[in-house]
């Protein structure tokens, strides 16, 4: 849908808000229906951002009584009958049923807005047509902007079911801009609107795209060279970012530091972003005393990954599954260690205490009778993106790259985060 329409539906639908907030009428009410054909129960009310909203109900067929004995049905009371601003237009219409195509024969109103629109744009230089398109247009216009003013969820990816209101502001940028029809794409930058985040056209994502581009900008022309080639340095330096690229060597990685002063560094080679990673840990450790299982301090605590591995391996254990209980107890039933005669004991006393209600739920079990349980839990880097560090490296070159000066540095070592 072009902007020319756009800018009528938006009209349409100030107009719709200044008329909704005027009255400030809440509550229930019979439609006459987009087609003016059929009556529908529809329940109007205001969000919580003071946002009109008019949502369908029900549909009751094209008998205004039946329709007033059904909606008294469902809610107690006959409630006030409206003829809905698109069945006035429908009314008003010479033409009201589709000439070709998928729908011949249907009623405009029956017809779904988007396959309305594609029908407009194939056939507006189509001189046979023109009367038609132009009873379609005014019709389409409204029902375009009630279907924007009363689209309110998301129903698809992966923000479906989703309120609009709820919506990120950069989500709703791109919406806008590439959603998939005339109405998700007025809905987004309605609300957008709503939000106050569109300023002479431009949607804040945008506007801050076009700040972050121009300090870029203002950051390269202005960038120096650091150092000498060759020269060993030590500086603080902002992680700013990292890319890599594939070739037949494998993968390169190019992380870029800008200085307290703005420079440009880069490095090219290895992956110097750590990216994070689950690991092994382990969480808790019991033993049996008396009959009852006792937890005891973690002999790993603070260990984890290949540090806990290393460890671990001076005391042999054993891999175990169950079916957990809700007393913290399992039920034994899968055995992942060896059938050594030192593992034929510790099987053996992991089935008795399994038979006798007492095996802690665990994962692994050693020969002294301590159970463990383990997890996985996120390996922190030591510093991400944006971070501040201190940065030893050596200087290997200087580039005038598009009009900023970098400089390259080789050996690149993490010091501290600042």
């Amino acid at each position: 849908m072009g902007n020319k329409m756009l800018d009528i539906i938006h009209e349409e639908f100030k107009r719709f808000v200044a008329e909704s907030q005027e009255d400030g009428e809440t509550g229930y009410y019979i439609s006459s229906g987009s087609g003016g054909k059929k009556y529908t129960l529809r329940y109007k009310y205001f969000d919580d951002n003071g946002y009109p909203r008019d949502n369908h109900v029900a549909t009751y067929g094209q008998d205004l009584e039946i329709a007033k004995e059904l909606a008294k049905k469902q809610l107690g009371y006959v409630p006030n009958v409206k003829v809905s601003s698109v069945g006035k237009i429908t009314k008003q219409l010479t033409y009201q049923h589709m000439p070709n195509g998928q729908y011949q024969g249907s009623l405009f109103s029956d017809v779904p807005t988007q396959y309305l629109s594609w029908w407009v744009d194939k056939y507006k230089d189509t001189p046979s047509y023109q009367k038609i398109i132009a009873d379609i247009l005014p019709y389409l216009e409204e029902k375009t902007r009630e279907e924007i003013a009363n689209y309110d969820t998301i129903t698809f990816g992966k923000y479906s079911g989703t309120k609009m209101t709820a919506m990120p502001s950069d989500y709703l940028s791109w919406l806008m801009k590439n959603g998939s029809s005339p109405i998700i794409r007025g809905a987004s930058e309605l609300e957008l609107q709503r939000r106050g985040e569109i300023v002479d056209g431009k949607t804040k994502t945008e506007l801050d795209r076009e700040e972050l581009e121009k300090k870029r900008g203002e950051q390269k022309a202005g960038s120096q060279f650091v150092g000498n080639v060759s020269e060993k340095i030590e500086l603080a330096v902002q992680v700013v970012n990292e890319v890599s690229f594939d070739s037949q060597w494998g993968t390169t990685y190019i992380t870029r530091f800008l200085d307290e002063n703005g420079n440009s560094i880069i490095y090219k080679g290895k992956q110097f972003i750590e990216t994070p990673t689950k690991q092994e840990v382990i969480t808790h450790a019991y033993e049996i005393l008396n009959g009852n299982i006792i937890e005891i301090p973690n002999p790993y605590e603070g260990l984890a990954g290949n540090e806990l591995k290393k460890s671990v391996g001076k005391n042999k254990m054993y891999e175990m599954g169950g079916e957990d209980n809700h007393d913290g107890t399992m039920r034994f039933h899968t055995w992942n260690g060896d059938y050594s005669e030192e593992g034929k004991q510790v099987l053996q006393m992991v089935k008795d205490l399994s038979n006798a209600g007492k095996l802690p739920k665990s994962d692994y079990v050693d020969k002294n009778g301590k159970f463990y349980d383990f997890d996985y839990s996120e390996k922190i880097s030591n510093f991400q993106k944006g971070d501040w560090i201190l940065l030893a490296a050596t200087i290997s070159g200087q580039n005038d790259y598009k009009g900023e000066k970098q400089t390259i540095i080789q050996r690149p070592k993490f010091i501290k985060k600042l």
